[in-house]
This record gives C-alpha cells, structure tokens and sequence, in this order.
C-alpha cells in the first residue's frame, strides 16, 4: 500500500494543484500566474498543494455565509472535490491470496 501511494503522488499532486487552481480562479482569489509553476519533486509538490489547500478552505469558509449568485454552486464544487480528494487517498485494501 505505501508502494502505491508513493508510486501515485506526484500525479495525484499535479491533479490536486491543478484543480484548486480552477476552483479559486472561479473564486477570484487566484489570478492566472499567481502560483509559480511547480517541480515534480513530490516535496515542492506537497507544499504548493498545501498552500492552495489552505486558500481554498479559506474562500470555502467564506461561501458558507456568502449570498451572492453562484456562491452555493461553487461552494457544493469545492465539497465535492474535498471528498474526491479524501476518497483518492485512500489505499486500496490488501489483496489476501485464497480468500476469493
């Protein structure tokens, strides 16, 4: 399971970044060169995810009370690319050899 979560993250980082990216462009709180690109190394990826993740928690609090047109609908987006996310990261469960 660590073997495939290691072999996974740097494309599952890229993905991630990529997607907060559009999410809070649609926010207005990210311009287009805002984030330099990042390297593939899977450390400057964790952190510019992380970065991106905390902006995106940041303008998702503030949707919550936000009655703007097209508030809810960004806010439901950025659920459910949370849970995407959270279910992504899951391992896969073991497979027990004779248990079929």
């Amino acid at each position: 399971m660590a073997g495939e979560a290691f072999d996974g993250a740097a494309d599952r980082l890229s993905r991630e970044i990529d997607a907060m990216k559009a999410l809070l462009t649609s926010g207005g709180d990210l311009e287009a060169g805002d984030i330099a690109p990042v390297s593939l190394k899977v450390s400057n990826l964790q952190a510019a995810r992380d970065e991106l993740a905390e902006r995106l928690i940041a303008l998702q609090a503030a949707l919550e009370t936000d009655t703007a047109p097209g508030a809810a609908a960004l806010n439901t987006r950025i659920w459910a690319f949370l849970l995407a996310s959270a279910a992504e990261r899951l391992p896969s469960p073991p497979q027990f050899q004779g248990t079929e």
